[in-house]
């Protein structure tokens, strides 16, 4: 009998676990917590509340079994301040139940205020265990008894603590989130309409949005060009996330500068730069290019992609790459902008000088 129960306890206790982790809400872990905890924890009045990490203040409390007037007439009575049971596991840092607290006898009358509530609610027995997270008191769980339903034990206690175990990240992480959504509520009205192309990434660097200038940067959803894009935009983030400060990165023909929004901890903004489109005339590189190469250098200096190069001068978007890989082995370019950049110091340096009688015009 007791291995089956103990075997039907955890199951009870990993089913707890999971309901609670899968939420994203402050609101909804509670309500789950409620709703799952009684078959854990026999009690007649549960709680569970979620407090400020800085200044430790209830900032979400829900209850089952418990007045309404229970949290008015408690935070009038003092809240925290007077309440033992609260300043004792701020201290030790563990669960604690009234008959640790008070041996002798019966404990509500050494604590009057707290005692008269819970006897106005039929109840005389109580428990609170914290919940941190990370080192920070993230929030309580109460637990209380009637008289006939008996005091709690050292049992209750560690199962208070295995719960908790599992109730403070999940409170903690639905914090984050909850947070996040707020973060990227105030910022995304305010990117939308800016003028500038400018991203918004999370810190794991997925994009939130973007100004309408800047989704024009991203091609076709899903292309390949969105897809690099995305690429550079995520190692930014990733780089301004360890360093603490922007970083810059050169794609094509932008350059994209990346930092932590001022005030928030998990947003990133990329500013994107694109280059202005110069009139290169990339027939007078040396080494010379064919005037097909050459034509397609001209199209990637006015900024088009790939696929527009490939449509403007009617060739498959390869074809466009394999002049491109030759284009850049020629010039010992990096890629496009420093391709486009060397056809523009050579323009200066060496106008006149066209391609090779020898020059192979075709595609």
């Amino acid at each position: 009998m007791s291995a089956q129960f103990n075997t039907g306890a955890w199951e009870r206790t990993a089913r707890y676990a999971q309901s609670l982790l899968s939420r994203s809400e402050i609101e909804s872990v509670q309500a789950q917590h409620l709703r799952s905890v009684g078959g854990l924890i026999g009690a007649d009045a549960y709680g569970i509340t979620a407090l400020e990490p800085a200044t430790l203040a209830p900032c979400a409390v829900a209850t089952d079994g418990l007045s309404d007037a229970f949290l008015e007439s408690y935070e009038e009575a003092g809240g925290r301040r007077g309440d033992v049971f609260f300043q004792y596991i701020l201290a030790k840092r563990r669960a604690v139940h009234d008959r640790i607290l008070f041996p002798a006898g019966d404990w509500t009358d050494q604590m009057p205020e707290l005692g008269q509530l819970l006897r106005e609610d039929g109840l005389s027995h109580a428990l609170l265990a914290p919940l941190f997270h990370q080192g920070a008191l993230v929030g309580t769980l109460h637990f209380s008894r009637s008289a006939s339903h008996g005091p709690f034990t050292d049992r209750d206690i560690r199962t208070a603590s295995l719960i908790g175990g599992f109730a403070a990240p999940a409170l903690a992480f639905a914090r984050e989130r909850s947070q996040m959504r707020e973060e990227f509520a105030a910022t995304r009205a305010l990117v939308r309409d800016l003028p500038r192309s400018v991203v918004l990434s999370d810190f794991n660097g997925r994009r939130i949005c973007e100004s309408e200038r800047a989704a024009r940067l991203y091609g076709i959803p899903g292309s390949d060009t969105q897809r690099q894009l995305e690429s550079v935009l995520r190692k930014n983030v990733h780089d301004a996330a360890m360093s603490g400060a922007p970083v810059q990165a050169e794609w094509e023909s932008v350059s994209i500068e990346t930092t932590r929004v001022t005030g928030t901890r998990t947003i990133f903004v990329s500013y994107l730069y694109e280059s202005a489109s110069p009139q290169v005339d990339a027939a007078a590189l040396v080494p010379p290019l064919t005037p097909r190469e050459a034509e397609v250098l001209e199209a990637v200096a006015l900024g088009m992609r790939d696929r527009e190069v490939g449509t403007a001068l009617g060739i498959s978007t390869n074809t466009v790459k394999r002049h491109l890989k030759n284009i850049y082995a020629k010039l010992g370019a990096r890629g496009r902008a420093d391709a486009v950049r060397q056809a523009i110091v050579a323009q200066k340096s060496n106008s006149g000088l066209g391609c090779d009688s020898g020059c192979d015009p075709g595609d």
